[in-house]
C-alpha cells in the first residue's frame, strides 16, 4: 500500500463504516415508515427532516471542529448519532421520527466534515487525487453495500436499528486509535449567493434541483417499490443497484465531460435522465420489476453525476483559490433542495399515486434542460482548454471541496 494510502487508512476505515451504517439507516426508515402505515406526505416530510439537520450541520460544525478539535467533535458526533438511531425504536410515530432525522442529519453532516478536512490535512498536492478517488470509491462503495444489509432480516426486527447504531459506533475506533494527529481546521469564507448566481447559474440552479429530485428519490423510493410490486429485499436491491450505477458511470462521464462542453454534456445527462425516470414511472404502473432493476441502474448511473458536473461547471468560471467555499455553498444550495423535495414529492404522491414519485423527478430534470437551454443562449461556452478537470463529487459530504485534487497545499 503506498505510503500516502496508508496514513489515511484509518481515516478510510472509519469512512466505511460511517457510510455503510448511513446507507443502512436511510434506507430502513424509509421503508419502516411506509410500512407503518405512514402518508407519502408524512413518509416525505420525515425523510427531508434528515436534510434539514444536514443543513444545519453543515452551518454550525466548523465552528464545532474549530473550538473542541476533529477527535472530540467526531467521538461526540458518533455517540450521539448511534444513540438517536436506536430511539427510533422506543417510539414510532411520525413528530418522533422526525426529530430523531435532524439529529442524525446533523451528526453526519459533522462527521462526513471532519474526516473530509482530516483527509485533506493528511493529503499533499501529489497524493490528494488519488487519495480523493480512493475516497469516492470508499464512499459510494460502503453506501451501496449499506443497501444490502437490509436483506438479512426484516424491517420491524430490532437488528437491523441495532446493526445501524453499531456501524456507525464503529466508525470512530480506527478514529479514536489512530497515530495520526489532526490537522488545523480553518473556516473558509463562504461565497454568498448572489456571487455565485453571477459566477455560474446554471451551477446554482442545478445543484438546487439535484437536491429536490435526489432528496425525494432517496425518501420516497420505497414507497414507490413496495406499490410496484417489490418485496422488502426487491426495495433494497433496488437502492443498491442504483447507487453501484452511480459508482460505475462516474469517471466515464467525467472522461466525456473533460472533452465536451460540460453545459451542454449536463443538458444530455438531465435529458437522458428524465427519459430513464418517465420509464420508471411506466414500468411501475405495470409492476414490470425486473426492467425496474435496470432502469435502476441507469438512474444512478445519469442523476449520480449531474451534482459533480455542476461543481466542475462553477469551477470553469471560478479562481483556483475559490473551490473550497465554492463547493461548500453549493452543498448548502443541495442540502435546501433536498429538504423540500421529499415534501414536496410527498403532497403530489399523496394527491395522485406512488408512481407520481419518478414522474416528480422526470419534471425536475426537464426542468433543469429547459434552464440550461435557455442559458446557452445568454453565455458562450468555456473553451475546452480552459475547463477545469472532472473530479467526481459525493453530495454527502460538506468539505470534499478541499479534498479537491485541483486545491493544492499553496491554496490559501
Amino acid at each position: 500500500m503506498p505510503p500516502a494510502i496508508l496514513a489515511v487508512s484509518a481515516l478510510l476505515s472509519g469512512t466505511a463504516f460511517l457510510f455503510l451504517g448511513s446507507g443502512l439507516y436511510n434506507t430502513l426508515i424509509a421503508i419502516r415508515a411506509a410500512g407503518e402505515g405512514f402518508a407519502p406526505s408524512v413518509v416525505g416530510a420525515v425523510m427531508g427532516a434528515y436534510y434539514l439537520g444536514f443543513l444545519g450541520g453543515c452551518l454550525y460544525c466548523p465552528r464545532l471542529i474549530y473550538g473542541v478539535g476533529h477527535i472530540r467533535t467526531y467521538a461526540a458526533l458518533t455517540a450521539i448519532a448511534s444513540a438517536a438511531t436506536l430511539a427510533h425504536m422506543l417510539q414510532v410515530d411520525p413528530m418522533t421520527w422526525g426529530v430523531l432525522r435532524m439529529i442524525v442529519g446533523f451528526c453526519l453532516a459533522g462527521l462526513y466534515m471532519t474526516i473530509e478536512s482530516w483527509l485533506n490535512g493528511k493529503a499533499s498536492s501529489d497524493s490528494r487525487g488519488r487519495i480523493f478517488a480512493i475516497y469516492m470509491m470508499v464512499n459510494l462503495g460502503a453506501l451501496g453495500f449499506g443497501q444490502l444489509l437490509l436483506l438479512t432480516t426484516d424491517s420491524k426486527s430490532f437488528a437491523l436499528f441495532a446493526a445501524t447504531s453499531m456501524l456507525i459506533s464503529l466508525a470512530a475506533v480506527p478514529i479514536s486509535l489512530a497515530s495520526i494527529s489532526p490537522p488545523e481546521f480553518g473556516v473558509s469564507k463562504p461565497i454568498r449567493l448572489g456571487a455565485l448566481w453571477r459566477l455560474s447559474p446554471l451551477a446554482l440552479i442545478a445543484c438546487g434541483g439535484i437536491g429536490v429530485a435526489q432528496g425525494a428519490f432517496w425518501a420516497l423510493t420505497p414507497v414507490f417499490t413496495l406499490d410496484a410490486g417489490f418485496s422488502e429485499n426487491g426495495t433494497a436491491l433496488f437502492m443498491a443497484l442504483t447507487v453501484f450505477g452511480g459508482l460505475a458511470l462516474q469517471w466515464p462521464i467525467g472522461w466525456i465531460s473533460d472533452r465536451w462542453d460540460r453545459r451542454s454534456l449536463i443538458l444530455v445527462i438531465c435529458a437522458l435522465t428524465a427519459i430513464v425516470a418517465a420509464a420508471a414511472t411506466y414500468a411501475g404502473e405495470r409492476q414490470w420489476t425486473m426492467a425496474l432493476f435496470g432502469v435502476g441502474v441507469l438512474y444512478g448511473g445519469l442523476s449520480f453525476t449531474v451534482y459533480a458536473l455542476s461543481v466542475s461547471h462553477a469551477n470553469d468560471h471560478a479562481d483556483m483559490d475559490g473551490i473550497v467555499s465554492l463547493s461548500a455553498r453549493l452543498l448548502l444550495v443541495y442540502a435546501i433542495g433536498a429538504v423540500a423535495g421529499p415534501v414536496l414529492c410527498g403532497w403530489v404522491i399523496g394527491l395522485t399515486s406512488p408512481s407520481a414519485l419518478f414522474s416528480f423527478i422526470a419534471a425536475v430534470f426537464l426542468l433543469l434542460c429547459a434552464f440550461g437551454i435557455w442559458r446557452q443562449t445568454r453565455r458562450p461556452p468555456v473553451p475546452l482548454e480552459e475547463q477545469a478537470p472532472f473530479v467526481p463529487m459525493s453530495r454527502a459530504g460538506s468539505f470534499s471541496g478541499e479534498l479537491d485534487p485541483r486545491h493544492t497545499d499553496e491554496t490559501p
